[in-house]
C-alpha cells in the first residue's frame, strides 16, 4: 500500500519508464535568409512537441519515481550582422 498525501497529484512512471527510457526521435528545423553581411533565421526545436524524459530514477523504496522531462517545443528568431 502506498501513502499518498491528501491533495497531491502523484503519477507513477510505470515499468516502461523506470526500467529503461523508450526510444524517441526529435525533429528540429532552421530556415535562414542571408544577404551580404546580414542573416535572419527562424528556428524550432522539438518541432512536434514530443513528450519524453531525459533522466529517470526508480526510488520505489520511498514510493516515488524521479523523472526529468525533456524540453518542450521551443522556437525563435535570430538575426546576425557581420562587420
Amino acid at each position: 500500500m502506498r501513502y499518498t498525501p491528501a491533495g497531491s497529484n502523484i503519477t507513477l512512471a510505470g515499468k516502461a519508464i523506470t526500467c529503461a527510457n523508450p526510444g524517441y526521435w526529435l525533429a528540429n528545423a532552421r530556415l535562414t535568409y542571408a544577404h551580404d553581411n546580414m542573416s535572419v533565421s527562424l528556428w524550432a526545436k522539438n518541432l512536434f512537441d514530443k513528450y519524453y524524459y531525459t533522466y529517470g530514477l526508480n526510488i520505489n523504496v520511498f514510493g516515488y519515481d524521479y523523472l526529468n522531462r525533456g524540453m518542450p517545443r521551443t522556437y525563435g528568431v535570430e538575426a546576425t550582422v557581420k562587420f
